[in-house]
C-alpha cells in the first residue's frame, strides 16, 4: 500500500487552475468554493450535458459518423487530431463519438442506426460480424495494398473470412518475458531461459527458496482462452484445425504432445495452477519471472516504482524443433509462436460514406497518423497513456525504452494468430475444458481429447450447415478456406517471406 502510494506522490501532474501575484496588505481569493458556486456550477454542467456538441452522439447531415470503444482522453484526442489534419486536408468534416462497449454496435447494427467506422472493438468482432454480412469488405477498396503495407501478415488473420478481410489491427498486444534481474540473476546465479528445457531446469533452483515460473494458463479464470493454448501447440509443431477447416485437429499427435506438456507442468513440475496477480507476485518476489503482456508491461512501468530498474525483459522461450526451410532443408528454430491480436477498426456495410469512411480509417493507421497521436497522447497524458500502435512502422519510432522496444519487435516477428471459423469457440472451450479435466480431475489426456472431438465435430458440422458449406445430409456444397500466412501474402505488394 506504501509503494502504491509512494509511486503517485512521486510521479503524479501538477495542474495550476490560477496563479496570483499579490503584496502582503492584498488577501488572494478563498480557494474553498461556497455551497451556492457549487450549486451552480452544477446545474450548469448538467444543462450543458444537452448542448455540448461533445457529449452528442448523432452525427450532422455530411459528417462521417465514428465510434471509438476508448475513454474520454482518447476520444477528445482523436477529434482534435482528426479536425486539425483529416478534416482540413481533405475538407470531410468527422464526428467522433464515444461508447462505453463494443457489445453495442450488435444492437445499433440491428435497430439501422449504426456507425460508419467503429474503432477500439475487440479483435474477435470483424469476422464474427464480418461472416454475418454485417460488415465491408476491406480488401477491395482502393489503395488497399499500400495501408495494410505496414502489417505484419500474421495480424490479418484473425479478420480474414472467405477470403475477405473484415477489420484493420488497430493496437497490437505483445508477451514477452518479464523476470527480475536482482533475483534470478543476481541472488540465485540463473540464465534467462531460452527454451521450455531451460524453464524446466530452473524449476527446482526457484522453488527451493519457495519461488515458481508464470505461465499464462496460470491466470484465474477457468476458461483458458486460445492466448494462453495456442502458443504451446504452435510452438510444438501442433495444428488445431483440419486443412479443410471441416473439423479439429487437435487429436494430431504434436498438439497432444503440446497438451501434455502444458498439463506436465503443473501435475509433475508443480507450478501453480491460480495465481491472482502476476504482478502482485512478481512485486513480492514469490514469482519472479514470467510471461506477461502489454498490461503487466504497463503496471510495471507506472505502479511500481519500489523495484524499477530492477526488471527485465526477454523473448518467451521456446521449443527447439526442426522444420524445412524454402530452399527444402531441415533447419533447427526456436519457436516462439505467440498471439497479439488486441482491437480493431471496422466499417459497416450499412454505411452510405464507405469511401469516405475507408478514406479516414486509411488516414488514420498511416505511419504518420500514429506517431502524430502517439506524440500528442504521451505530451498530453503521460507515460500511464503508452500507445500500443499495430502499425509495426510507426511503433519503431516510438519513444519507448530502447532496449525493451527491440525486444517486442523481434517478438513480433513470432507473431502467430489463430484462425476463426464457424464455431471455432467449441474448439477454444474443449480444450480449455480438456486441460482442466487432467490438471484438476486427473483425468485421462487422449481420453479426454477423444471425448473432446465428439462434442466439436457435432458443433462443427452444425455451424457449417448454418452458414452454407455444407447441406442437411453434410454433404458439402462449397469448400472452406481456413485463412494462412500464404494466402495474406498475396495481397503484399512486396516479396515478403
Amino acid at each position: 500500500m506504501i509503494a502504491n502510494q509512494l509511486d503517485q506522490v512521486v510521479k503524479q501532474p501538477m495542474v495550476f487552475d490560477a496563479l496570483f501575484v499579490h503584496g502582503v496588505d492584498t488577501d488572494p481569493p478563498d480557494p474553498t468554493p461556497s455551497l451556492w458556486q457549487k450549486t451552480r456550477v452544477f446545474f450548469a454542467r448538467f444543462f450543458q450535458s444537452f448542448l455540448d456538441p461533445a457529449y452528442d452522439i448523432t452525427s450532422s447531415s455530411g459528417e462521417l459518423e465514428v465510434w471509438v470503444n476508448r475513454s474520454r482522453q482518447y476520444v477528445d484526442l482523436i477529434q482534435r487530431i482528426t479536425d486539425a489534419n483529416f478534416t482540413t486536408e481533405t475538407g470531410k468534416n468527422v464526428k467522433i463519438s464515444l461508447i462505453s462497449d463494443d457489445s453495442k454496435l450488435l444492437l445499433a447494427n440491428s435497430a439501422g442506426q449504426q456507425p460508419d467506422v467503429a474503432m477500439g472493438v475487440s479483435a474477435w468482432i470483424p469476422i464474427e460480424y464480418g461472416m454475418r454480412g454485417m460488415l465491408f469488405d476491406l480488401s477491395g477498396a482502393a489503395g488497399f495494398e499500400e495501408t495494410i503495407s505496414v502489417y505484419n501478415p500474421e495480424q490479418l488473420i484473425p479478420m480474414v473470412y472467405d477470403e475477405k478481410l473484415y477489420g484493420l489491427p488497430e493496437t497490437e498486444n505483445f508477451y514477452v518475458l518479464f523476470y527480475r534481474r536482482d533475483i534470478v540473476i543476481d541472488q540465485l546465479g540463473l540464465e534467462v531461459p531460452d527454451t521450455w528445457e531451460d524453464v524446466l531446469d530452473m524449476l527446482p533452483v526457484l522453488q527451493r527458496y519457495g519461488m515458481s515460473f508464470y505461465v499464462t494458463l496460470s491466470s484465474m479464470s477457468a476458461q483458458k482462452s486460445f492466448d494462453s493454448t495456442a502458443p504451446f501447440i504452435y510452438q510444438h509443431g501442433g495444428r488445431i484445425y483440419r486443412t479443410d477447416g471441416f473439423g479439429a485437429a487437435i487429436d494430431d499427435e504434436n498438439t497432444i504432445r503440446a497438451l501434455n506438456f502444458m498439463t506436465d507442468l503443473y501435475r509433475e513440475h508443480a507450478i501453480p495452477d491460480q495465481i491472482p496477480s502476476f504482478f502482485n507476485s512478481f512485486r513480492y518476489q514469490t514469482i519472479p519471472i514470467g510471461i506477461g503482456d502489454f498490461g503487466m508491461y504497463l503496471q510495471l512501468m507506472n505502479a511500481a516504482a519500489d523495484i524499477s530498474g530492477l526488471w527485465e525483459i526477454a523473448l518467451v522461450p521456446g521449443v527447439e524443433r526442426e522444420i524445412e526451410n524454402p530452399t527444402g532443408e531441415n533447419e533447427t528454430i526456436i519457436d516462439r509462436s505467440m498471439p497479439g491480436a488486441q482491437q480493431a477498426a471496422v466499417i459497416f456495410d450499412a454505411s452510405t460514406r464507405k469511401e469516405d469512411a475507408w478514406e479516414f480509417l486509411s488516414w488514420w493507421m498511416s505511419t504518420e497518423t500514429q506517431i502524430l497521436f502517439y506524440e500528442t497522447l504521451l505530451n498530453t497524458l503521460g507515460t500511464r497513456y503508452l500507445w500500443n500502435s499495430a502499425n509495426l512502422e510507426a511503433f519503431e519510432s516510438f519513444r519507448w525504452n530502447e532496449g525493451h522496444k527491440d525486444v517486442i519487435l523481434e517478438q513480433w516477428s513470432h507473431l502467430k494468430e489463430v484462425p476463426r471459423i464457424p464455431g471455432s469457440y467449441i474448439i477454444e472451450r474443449e480444450i480449455s475444458n480438456t486441460w482442466n479435466k487432467v490438471v484438476y480431475d486427473d483425468a485421462n489426456l487422449r481420453a479426454s481429447v477423444s471425448d473432446a472431438m465428439l462434442k466439436i465435430d457435432r458443433e462443427l458440422t452444425r455451424k457449417m450447415i448454418e452458414f452454407g458449406y455444407l447441406d442437411q445430409q453434410q454433404n458439402r456444397i462449397r469448400p472452406f478456406i481456413v485463412p494462412s500466412r500464404e494466402d495474406i501474402l498475396r495481397w503484399y505488394d512486396d516479396d515478403r517471406e
